[in-house]
């Protein structure tokens, strides 16, 4: 499973009912995450999908140092 995959997962999603926008350029994926519902902005919903998908990240993250 990749990143991308992962991160909008039908389980991630009902359990927090969001989802993060995915934009993937080239080998790095940039997430957004707002609520279009509160006026574009960030919720505390918002805030623990954010901690979720870096959760997810760092299992894919390798260090090069």
């Amino acid at each position: 499973m990749t990143i991308a995959e992962e991160t909008s997962s039908v389980r991630l999603r009902q359990e927090l009912q969001h989802h993060p926008d995915i934009d993937l350029r080239w080998k790095t994926p940039y997430f957004s995450v707002t609520t279009y519902s509160a006026g574009q902005r960030i919720t505390e919903l918002g805030f623990l999908l954010a901690e979720r998908i870096e959760e997810v990240v760092g299992r894919y993250t390798v260090n090069a140092g």
